[in-house]
């Protein structure tokens, strides 16, 4: 484990890992997640890839900054592109799940330089009506202040009995507790404010700037996620160069529902279209 003093955080410190060698995969975590959600799947590809992995500000042990401007997705791209450089990475592939995807996408389209593939799972380009965008913007607001208010416990307990995680019963209760533990070791803040600042709302909504992508592009959805399934089909068509695998018998986190399902078609497209000399 590693930590950052990033500039764009206002010095806020960023926890990272890496682990392996030869080309640089960056993986980000969804909300209320941390790092340690790629523990499998790091394992068995860091022998071919270096593999970063970044607890997102207000996440895991990376800092938790009190000013929400701190948490919006121009900041995200910034501090990821301090970590590049602090790493000294010319290129990356991005790996990104839910809420990673979105910052995911967004690096790609702040950095397009510096990225190499890009794979977005259970993710969306944020809300293309100004109406929806703005009421979830205040839903947000109103959650990330109950959070506040009651506390990470309360909040998780409210979390995990939401609709779309009723897929992840069928995870062993090992895998649960781990995911349980991931959540509750967040700070109130931290949550509240990644709600406020990158929440679905508050991000920039990027559906007009999906052709502007020029890298190779795999898109994941879970066949039972019938809302993000849509999303990945829009993008799908708007996308060059972009492949949409659906998998069967999963929801939102495939590669907690569906992990070789999900290690076999990341693998195949890393392999396929990043053509450095580490992976041959």
């Amino acid at each position: 484990m590693s930590r950052l003093s990033v500039n764009a955080l206002g010095g806020a410190y960023l926890n990272f890992s890496q682990v392996g060698s030869g080309f640089p995969l960056v993986f980000l975590h969804g909300f209320t997640g941390n790092r340690e959600t790629w523990r499998a799947f790091g394992a068995s590809v860091s022998k071919y890839y270096k593999l970063v992995t970044v607890d997102l500000p207000g996440h895991g042990e990376s800092d938790s900054p009190d000013s929400s401007d701190l948490y919006t997705m121009e900041i995200h791209v910034k501090a990821l592109g301090e970590l590049l450089d602090h790493l000294e990475f010319e290129q990356v592939a991005w790996i990104g799940y839910s809420l990673g995807g979105r910052i995911a996408l967004g690096a790609t389209l702040g950095m397009p330089d510096r990225s190499a593939a890009l794979v977005l799972e259970s993710a969306s380009p944020g809300i293309s009506k100004l109406g929806e965008r703005v009421q979830r913007t205040k839903d947000d607001q109103a959650l990330a202040n109950w959070i506040e208010e009651a506390g990470v416990t309360e909040f998780v307990n409210y979390w995990e009995a939401l609709p779309m995680w009723d897929s992840q019963n069928r995870l062993s209760e090992l895998i649960r507790k781990r995911l349980r533990s991931q959540r509750l070791l967040n700070k109130p803040i931290g949550l509240a404010n990644s709600l406020r600042g990158i929440g679905s709302g508050a991000q920039p909504q990027y559906y007009s700037r999906l052709g502007q992508i020029n890298v190779p592009t795999l898109l994941l959805a879970g066949e039972e996620d019938r809302k993000f399934l849509q999303v990945a089909t829009e993008m799908d068509r708007n996308i060059s160069n972009c492949s949409l695998k659906v998998v069967s018998q999963a929801g939102h986190c495939i590669h907690l529902e569906q992990p070789v399902i999900f290690k076999e078609l990341v693998f195949k497209f890393l392999k396929e279209n990043l053509h450095h000399e580490a992976i041959k």
